[in-house]
């Protein structure tokens, strides 16, 4: 999370070039420190189920089956800058961890894409996985941006009811409260 506010107290919101810009920072420094497992299978998914479009990735570590349940990963930072590609190092460790394979959604990013878009692409995301995996069988997992939005679906009635086989949220939050970030243009910084 440091680096993203450097990111952005260094570059200019408002510009267009200033979040590309970001997306590949952000992208180079998670492809260069965490690269997946070796012999991790990824599986790229680009279908439409029910009129919506799925775009994704399985992510299945060396000997873990094709379908024995899942887990149904939603990425973070920001709803603006990463995908299921920057997070394959995290999503390969938990394939192999839990023996399970992942489906990481690439839901449509901000600003480009405006609410609820990924909150729109994560429901269509599950919808197709469960599907194919019975719901009793999938675990959500996200991290930041993706835990928010794992727990925006974990909160529609029909997903909470018919829902899936464990719901853990841990979020770590600053406690301090302070956006050093928000404070130094304010010009309220101390």
């Amino acid at each position: 999370m440091t680096t993203l506010r450097q990111i952005s107290a260094v570059l200019p919101p408002e510009q267009a070039w200033s979040l590309w810009l970001s997306r590949r920072i952000v992208s180079g420094i998670m492809d260069a420190f965490g690269p997946s497992l070796a012999g991790t299978r990824i599986e790229p998914v680009d279908v439409h189920h029910d009129g919506r479009r799925v775009v994704g990735e399985w992510v299945r570590a060396p000997g873990v089956p094709t379908r024995a349940g899942a887990i149904y990963f939603v990425h973070g930072s920001g709803f603006a800058l990463c995908s299921p590609r920057t997070h394959r190092r995290l999503t390969s460790w938990l394939s192999r961890l839990t023996g399970l394979p992942v489906f990481a959604v690439d839901y449509r990013l901000a600003p480009r894409h405006c609410f609820p878009s990924a909150a729109g692409d994560v429901r269509a995301g599950w919808d197709w996985l469960t599907s194919q995996v019975p719901p009793d069988r999938v675990v959500i997992a996200g991290d930041s941006a993706g835990g928010h939005l794992s727990v925006d679906l974990l909160l529609q009635p029909d997903v909470a009811t018919n829902g899936p086989a464990m719901k853990h949220v841990a979020r770590f939050v600053d406690t301090s409260m302070r956006d050093n970030g928000i404070e130094a243009r304010s010009g309220k910084a101390g």
